[in-house]
């Protein structure tokens, strides 16, 4: 039988929420997946740090120009 592979996904930590490394994130941007647990084997939310490379910030090219 295949294992589902679920997708990361970005979400907004409205509260406080620990990542893979055990680093507490809150108020931020993380991407978590719904996955079992490696331990336990129930599934659960996991976490991760959002990159601030991935996150898209508008460019100069983006802005309108002035004329």
């Amino acid at each position: 039988m295949r294992k589902l592979r679920t997708q990361w996904h970005r979400w907004f930590a409205w509260y406080p929420v620990h990542d893979v490394r055990m680093a507490t994130k809150w108020l931020q941007f993380v991407e978590r997946r719904w996955d079992k647990g490696e331990k336990t084997g129930e599934a659960e939310w996991r976490y991760r740090s959002v990159e601030l490379s991935s996150i898209h910030l508008p460019s100069k090219r983006d802005e309108p120009r002035a004329r």
